[in-house]
């Protein structure tokens, strides 16, 4: 069984479902109740407040990718940088040494099982089946896959705007310094980073739900059934946005 049971009742396969599967309202639910850095924060800060947070400080016209930028997590959960990063160097290793066992050049070796292991024997073999990635992690490739399937949902590209990553990078610096116990060490990738001059005050799960789907009716047309969550726009978002000076 790869399916999972969704907030609105849906039977959600994280390998077979399509773009009409994804629901606004089980994104919102999903992602208010996942906490970010592994939960290991000062207070409870979801990773639907950060994407609310991140799509204020893009351009307007990259705000939807950068709300959505997360929004694989609401059916996977958040993994840490850390483990993201030892999952790679894992797989990177056992690819480097099958290839060798089998006696062939690691490019051919990953060509061959590409071919091998199509995300879902259902399906056609498309950009979005796993098997054309056999170079990534396991939990990667179930990460773009499904946020290949919000991109088609929504009508965005399944690749992010250099604006979003930028944003999200700092952003991801921010909150350490705002919601994350003291440490002088400098985090991996965070030479040259400028924090964002934000505060962050962090909203229950319940008000991040209801933001994350304010703001994805904002910048889309509202999503069906989404009007029993929504609520009017609670008012301290604008503190969070921009013209801030306090970081800490």
């Amino acid at each position: 069984m790869s399916w999972i049971l969704t907030a609105t009742g849906r039977r959600l396969d994280l390998t077979g479902s399509t773009a009409d599967d994804i629901d606004p309202l089980d994104l919102a639910r999903g992602l208010s109740r996942a906490c970010r850095f592994a939960g290991q924060t000062t207070a409870f800060y979801s990773v639907a407040q950060h994407s609310v947070l991140a799509s204020y400080h893009v351009p307007p016209e990259d705000a939807l990718p950068a709300l959505l930028h997360d929004a694989a997590e609401a059916y996977l959960g958040d993994l840490t940088g850390p483990l993201k990063r030892l999952l790679v160097s894992y797989h990177e290793a056992l690819l480097t040494s099958a290839a060798e066992v089998a006696g062939m050049e690691r490019a051919r070796f990953i060509e061959l099982l590409s071919l091998r292991l199509p995300m879902n024997w259902t399906v056609p073999h498309t950009s979005l089946c796993m098997g054309v990635h056999a170079d990534r992690p396991f939990y990667h490739q179930l990460e773009q896959h499904l946020f290949g399937l919000i991109a088609e949902r929504f009508g965005i590209s399944a690749t992010l705007p250099d604006s979003v990553k930028v944003v999200d990078t700092r952003l991801m610096f921010t909150e350490r310094l705002i919601l994350m116990p003291g440490d002088d060490d400098p985090w991996y990738g965070q030479e040259g980073i400028e924090p964002l001059p934000v505060r962050i005050d962090p909203w229950s799960a319940e008000v991040a739900e209801q933001q994350f789907l304010q703001r994805l009716a904002d910048l889309t047309e509202p999503p069906p059934g989404a009007g029993s969550l929504m609520r009017q726009p609670i008012q301290n978002v604008g503190r969070m946005v921009a013209g801030q000076e306090d970081c800490a």
